[in-house]
């Protein structure tokens, strides 16, 4: 049995994706065994990161791995470090990790300051990789879309947390992602880029907007909105 550190109970609901006829599962299955026995894997990041990696780990557990916390018996293991800004100091983690999937962008509210950061943070990040001699993969934000203009759960939250629904996803409101790009393109051939928007399935349309972590009484727009394999909050 897979367990996760959670505040509270959640039940999940499984759906089997399949992108372009290739089970997903079986993907996974086929990197587990061939390419991840007695390797690293370490999600750095924010809250998100904590869902690409539930989705991993169900996964694999789900296709016959045999996991217990952290750690497979094929020598696999896995962590999620809980980090919300590029300027933190993550070298350690980095350094003892085989692979390192990395995402800093959702507890930034002001443009200038993620930019400002990357651009700091980016050469930093390949020096240490060259450093190290490490594989480091960047994983793109999710789109916050919470009922304010710029859709910012910080704006929403001047509205004294008014009960609303979500508003539609869109691209007008990725500037994250858009600066994310801007400052790694130039580094693409040591930070391996994946992009979720284009691998992960898009629950937008039935998002139901109730935030399990915050507060009962607010929304939430950003979390479980899409998800890189089939792991859903009911």
């Amino acid at each position: 049995m897979l367990k996760f550190n959670l505040k509270r109970p959640r039940p999940l609901e499984w759906h089997e994706i399949m992108r372009d006829q290739v089970n997903v599962t079986a993907l996974w299955m086929d990197l587990y065994e061939n390419q991840l026995k007695n390797k690293s894997l370490t999600f750095i990041g924010d809250s998100l990161m904590m869902e690409v990696y539930a989705a991993m780990m169900l996964t694999l557990v789900r296709g016959g791995a045999n996991c217990h916390g952290k750690r497979c018996e094929n020598g696999f293991t896995s962590y999620r470090p809980y980090k919300s800004h590029i300027s933190e100091d993550y070298e350690k983690l980095l350094v003892e990790s085989d692979i390192v999937v990395i995402n800093f962008g959702l507890h930034y509210n002001d443009p200038q300051l993620y930019d400002k950061e990357m651009k700091e943070g980016i050469p930093h990040l390949v020096e240490l990789i060259e450093r190290h001699n490490k594989t480091v993969l960047w994983i793109d934000s999710f789109i916050p879309h919470f009922p304010v203009p710029d859709g910012s759960y910080v704006n929403y939250k001047q509205l004294n947390h008014v009960q609303a629904t979500c508003t539609p996803n869109t691209e007008i409101n990725d500037w994250r992602n858009a600066i994310a790009d801007k400052h790694i393109e130039p580094f693409s051939s040591k930070i391996k880029r994946v992009l979720i928007r284009d691998i992960a399935a898009s629950r937008h349309d039935t998002h139901n907007g109730i935030l399990t972590h915050f507060s009962a009484n607010n929304l939430d727009c950003v979390h479980h909105c899409m998800q890189p394999c089939y792991l859903f909050v009911i």
